[in-house]
């Protein structure tokens, strides 16, 4: 019951050691692009996914390589950033954003076992 979560991983980048952490930042990118284009719900709707969409997955890997520390709460709070901001400026559905930030958000179960 004191234990951490499951799924609560933590990657902590230290400033000397340049080539292990680019190493990990580089295995939770490909593992999170490779998810969120032929993971669990990938091939369904790989068709369906609007450019809008995309963009928005593109984003937050890009903003995940920049962050230091990277934690599933870091994380899921910069999914929902990026998707307010979307939701705003883009003008998407509000259900196609709930639909995305979860998938998103789910996404971590398999960015975490890639970090381990």
């Amino acid at each position: 019951m004191g234990g951490p979560r499951r799924g609560a991983y933590t990657v902590t980048v230290k400033p000397n050691d340049k080539t292990q952490s680019t190493g990990v930042r580089m295995a939770a990118l490909a593992a999170a692009g490779n998810y969120f284009v032929y993971g669990r719900h990938g091939g369904e709707n790989r068709e369906k996914i609007a450019g809008w969409s995309l963009q928005l997955k593109g984003e937050v890997l890009q903003k995940m390589a920049g962050m230091r520390t990277l934690t599933q709460e870091s994380y899921n709070a910069l999914v929902d950033r990026t998707a307010r901001r979307y939701a705003r400026v883009k003008r998407v559905r509000a259900y196609e954003v709930k639909h995305i930030t979860i998938e998103l958000k789910n996404a971590w179960t398999h960015i975490g076992m890639t970090l381990r």
